[in-house]
């Protein structure tokens, strides 16, 4: 797994994640697009989380 310094937080992928758990990567993103609403805390997402894009090896 990498670990990534961006802007002085240490943040890893959600691929990296997929991987670590064996999941399907649109599970993982469900379940991270989930937790503040299972925390009952809209504010945890912004502080936790942050959304990046990227291209696959399909160009998507």
């Amino acid at each position: 797994m990498d670990i990534i310094n961006f802007d002085g937080q240490l943040v890893t992928d959600s691929r990296d994640v997929t991987e670590m758990f064996g999941r399907p990567h649109d599970k993982v993103i469900c379940d991270i697009r989930n937790i503040p609403e299972q925390l009952g805390d809209t504010k945890i997402g912004e502080s936790y989380f942050i959304e990046s894009t990227y291209t696959n090896s399909q160009n998507k």
